[in-house]
């Protein structure tokens, strides 16, 4: 073999190394999309949102748009060790078609998100602006 085949052939290798090594960013996106703690939702998945306290409603089809767009936008902070007491008592409740419930909870400016699957349930706390506000106002306005 020559020198010049391997020199390319070396050269080749390199390439096919550094491109497996540097995915490109769609796919290290999508695969590191499954490990996040704050998952976004579809509202099309978005069987129908609750809104606890007193009193309870439903959420208005506008507003599931609303509150499912404030929620995606939302900023992870933290894991909590623990689920928020009032976590399904007062707040927000997103029941998905899938089975999975989201909880969300005023606490401190910020909100709790607790979500429930089949299998497992994470608390976390996470942010955003619009979201929190609503939150802090209660269900007693948005349901009248």
């Amino acid at each position: 073999m020559s020198f010049e085949v391997l020199n390319w052939t070396s050269h080749l290798i390199a390439l096919i190394f550094v491109f497996l090594l540097c995915l490109p960013t769609f796919w290290m996106v999508k695969i590191l999309r499954k490990f996040e703690t704050h998952k976004k939702i579809d509202s099309a998945q978005v069987e129908r949102i609750r809104l606890l306290g007193n009193p309870k409603c439903e959420a208005a089809p506008g507003d599931i748009e609303k509150l499912v767009k404030w929620f995606n936008e939302a900023t992870f902070i933290q894991k909590r060790e623990y689920e928020n007491p009032r976590a399904g008592q007062e707040g927000i409740a997103f029941e998905l078609k899938s089975g999975e419930r989201i909880y969300l909870v005023f606490r401190d400016g910020d909100f709790d998100v607790t979500r429930h699957s089949s299998n497992q349930s994470v608390t976390y706390w996470a942010r955003q602006q619009e979201l929190s506000d609503f939150l802090e106002k209660g269900t007693a306005q948005a349901c009248s």
